[in-house]
């Protein structure tokens, strides 16, 4: 069996500590992305709720009701999906020791029966503004997961770079 030094058993050490380190980094990374992914559908469908809320706002009538609450059935639908994209990334982001969180205003059923039952344009104002406020809150839920996953991607690159250095050193031993 070839026994290293104690020098080299130290750069072997920290080169481990790393590799384990980008490994972290790698599935925090891939957490994100997931989430981002699932944050996009949840605006996508939000849009949607939008343009028939907009609509429905109009003259829109029950078709436009009808539209409008699907599309916000697929917002709670995407939204169930991403909150569970979400927990596990949070779980990941506490393994590198970093905190994410996020926060959205529902539209529930209270809402939605006081809009049906009492058609005009006042409760659809009131629905289409909690969507555009919905709408405000993923834009800034999606930039700031863009904007963690730019800062992982760095910091991965960092450690990328280190395992190089370290890998170099040891190979010189």
């Amino acid at each position: 069996r070839y026994q290293y030094s104690d020098e080299s058993q130290a750069y072997a050490e920290e080169v481990n500590r790393l590799l384990y380190k980008r490994k972290e980094y790698e599935e925090a990374i891939n957490a994100v992305r997931e989430t981002l992914y699932h944050a996009d559908e949840v605006m996508r469908h939000l849009q949607s709720a939008d343009g028939a809320s907009t609509w429905d706002m109009f003259g829109g009538e029950l078709f436009a009701d009808i539209l409008k609450y699907a599309s916000l059935d697929k917002v709670g639908r995407a939204v169930s999906v991403m909150k569970n994209s979400a927990l596990n990334m949070k779980a990941e982001l506490s393994d590198i020791s970093i905190e994410f969180d996020m926060d959205l205003d529902y539209i529930d059923g209270t809402t939605r029966t006081f809009d049906i039952l009492f058609d005009n344009f006042f409760s659809d104002m009131q629905v289409r503004d909690r969507i555009m406020n919905n709408m405000d809150m993923m834009d800034d839920y999606i930039c700031r997961l863009k904007e963690l996953e730019y800062k992982l991607n760095n910091d991965l690159s960092e450690i990328n770079k280190e395992i190089s250095v370290w890998n170099e050193q040891l190979s010189i031993m």
